[in-house]
């Protein structure tokens, strides 16, 4: 297992992108090309344009936990995180319920291991975002033990409705 899972550390993050496309259109002073879906880019494909587009979205250097890397790291040094929720945007309730683990959308992150967290923070499951190494700041923000980093798989498992009894069965 690599010595990254697990940890929480900084990364830029970016968001998925989502329409209106935004379109980078090269050098020179020209606005970015605006796509309301992704159609006319499918269209330029089977015209014989290029598959590869430069889609301008959002990002954000933040503290993200790492929960996987890839297998083959010579073809894709990917890393899947979670962004993390700094507890100051939850309520008093709300945040009672993720440090009692009643929440499946969040997983907490006890302050005691992540001590280099600016403040507590819960893992998001639902954001699950591939990042490249290059795009991770060296060190650890804090780790989960063997437990929560298990108990964060099954959740990303379930919320993501992911089949898994062949892979158990074998």
């Amino acid at each position: 297992m690599s010595e990254r899972i697990g940890h929480a550390v900084w990364a830029l993050a970016p968001y998925a992108p989502e329409a209106p496309f935004r379109l980078y259109p090269g050098p020179g002073d020209r606005p970015p090309v605006v796509a309301s879906n992704i159609k006319p880019l499918r269209a330029a494909l089977t015209r014989g344009g290029d598959a590869e587009v430069t889609v301008l979205t959002p990002a954000k250097v933040r503290p993200v936990l790492v929960v996987a890397e890839a297998s083959d790291t010579s073809y894709d040094p990917g890393l899947l995180v979670l962004r993390l929720l700094s507890f100051d945007k939850l309520g008093e309730a709300e945040r009672a319920q993720v440090r009692e683990g009643k929440d499946p959308r969040y997983f907490h992150l006890h302050p005691s291991g992540f001590k280099d967290l600016p403040q507590e923070n819960a893992a998001i499951v639902s954001t699950l975002t591939r990042v490249a190494q290059t795009a991770v700041e060296p060190g650890s923000l804090g780790a989960l033990n063997r437990n929560e980093l298990r108990v964060i798989h099954e959740r990303i498992a379930a919320y993501f409705r992911l089949d898994l009894g062949a892979m158990v069965r074998r």
